[in-house]
């Protein structure tokens, strides 16, 4: 079976201190940050990153990336929060996860260090590839069997510049 997996980080996010938040879960995208994840999804929707499934971190501008996303698709999708895509989130918990996750196309949506760090280990197995995702970058990995670390093959990744510049034509 192949699978494909989809890993976004959230769009631009307001700071801690501003619109009266207080704390970092509670951090909402910008006025920026919607409008550019917007342009993000269709991107993504363009270049036939179509899941059957989105999961993100329960914090707050992650579920708003995600349901932005989720929008973008033909068939809307509901996103649904996973406690362990929280910025510092257990990577082999993730992992063992994955393993179990029969999804066509499963897209995951989080934060800082997580997907970095989760991107480097389905690739290389190690979390010791530096992969930069700046806030809506995503990538894209191809399993042909079960979803495990070091087996994944990287079918695109895409800074969120790009994306955008592919939403709006």
């Amino acid at each position: 079976m192949t699978t494909q997996l989809t890993i976004m980080r959230h769009g631009p996010a307001v700071d801690i201190g501003t619109h009266d938040v207080k704390r970092d879960e509670d951090r909402m995208l910008s006025e920026q940050g919607r409008s550019l994840t917007h342009r993000v999804a269709i991107g993504l929707n363009r270049l036939d990153i179509h899941p059957t499934r989105i999961v993100c971190s329960p914090y707050l501008r992650a579920c708003e990336t995600a349901a932005i996303v989720a929008a973008a698709f033909d068939t809307p999708l509901t996103p649904e929060p996973f406690d362990y895509l929280v910025p510092n989130g257990d990577i082999d918990t993730t992992l063992e996860w994955l393993s179990d996750q029969s999804d066509e196309h499963l897209m995951l949506v989080g934060h800082l260090p997580h997907v970095e760090t989760l991107s480097s280990a389905l690739l290389v197995r190690e979390a010791m590839m530096n992969i930069m995702f700046c806030p809506a970058t995503a990538c894209s990995i191809q399993f042909y069997n079960d979803i495990e670390p070091g087996r994944g093959v990287l079918h695109g990744f895409w800074q969120a510049e790009q994306l955008s510049t592919i939403g709006n034509k």
